[in-house]
């Protein structure tokens, strides 16, 4: 959904002092802001785009997708989260991974939390008082004990630095700010400079345009085929009894795990789903993940 149409126009927040400022409101922001409010600190996030999303909001490039498993780039602090959601490719695209980012927000509520179409400008921090000041392109002017910057390493685009650019008569796009409504290469001519992963994973669909010849600069990096394949609840389940022995071993607090004897503790719910995907791996074994929810049942 789109921020701007649920997000009317703003006063500047002025005078205003939180524990924490949150600059981004992709991955890192949303689940930052998520354990702020969870130990209960007050907070005020900052976002350039106007909704949820980070570098999948900005990235909307012919192919773009993950690089890793779908089930890889997925948050993995809520069990209800994991499996209230199906990925449909293995290596998912960016706007099922933008609707995922969306899904995240809405379940958990987490927009309130940031004034989005804002820009910070400055983060300045002052020794005497240990806190920051935090101004925005939009007149906000914010105090905070912490600032934290989850704004990525690749926020920023990089335009490439070519003499004479600026005379070019044609159209120009950067994959990082690709527009919202795509970009029609029907009968043109298309010149691509670089040979990142943008280029390599947008590169074969603007060629598939008719009429359209697409050209590369510099020398071609070696990529590995995607071999992408949907996903299967399988997959998803081995997943599943993964994340549940994990959480054995790394206990979250309030979770007792370990057994009053002594050793390591070994809960019954990773022993049953494991013997429910080794026996029958389907409709059993969802049943079986369904119906172990409690790992209060603890065994050495």
């Amino acid at each position: 959904m789109n921020a701007q149409a649920k997000i009317a126009t703003r006063a500047p927040m002025t005078n205003k002092t939180v524990d924490v400022v949150v600059v981004g409101a992709g991955f890192g922001g949303l689940y930052m802001t998520h354990r702020l409010r969870e130990a209960g600190l007050s907070f005020q996030g900052f976002e350039a785009g106007s909704d949820v999303g980070g570098t999948w909001y900005w990235n909307r490039y012919p192919g773009a997708r993950c690089d890793i498993p779908s089930l890889l780039y997925s948050y993995s602090w809520s069990d209800e989260l994991r499996e209230g959601w199906s990925w449909s490719e293995k290596y998912a695209p960016q706007p099922e991974i933008l609707a995922y980012a969306n899904h995240v927000a809405d379940h958990f509520d987490l927009r309130g939390g940031f004034a989005f179409n804002t820009r910070v400008t400055s983060a300045i921090y002052n020794e005497a008082t240990q806190r920051w000041t935090v101004e925005t392109d939009g007149g906000d002017q914010i105090e905070a004990r912490f600032c934290i910057m989850a704004t990525g390493c690749l926020s920023v685009p990089r335009r490439p630095d070519i003499a004479g650019a600026e005379t070019f008569a044609g159209e120009t796009y950067v994959t990082g700010l690709w527009p919202h409504e795509g970009v029609d290469f029907s009968g043109k001519r298309v010149a691509m400079i670089g040979t990142g992963s943008s280029s390599i994973q947008s590169l074969p669909l603007i060629a598939q345009q008719e009429g359209t010849l697409a050209r590369k600069h510099e020398v071609v990096y070696y990529g590995a085929a995607l071999n992408r394949f949907n996903r299967h609840d399988r997959e998803t389940l081995s997943f599943s009894i993964r994340y549940s022995f994990v959480d054995c071993l790394h206990p979250r607090p309030g979770d007792h795990l370990v057994h009053p004897h002594g050793g390591l503790a070994r809960s019954s719910i990773f022993r049953r789903r494991r013997v429910a995907s080794e026996n029958d791996g389907g409709d059993g074994a969802k049943e079986a993940l369904r119906s172990t929810k409690n790992t209060a049942d603890i065994e050495c």
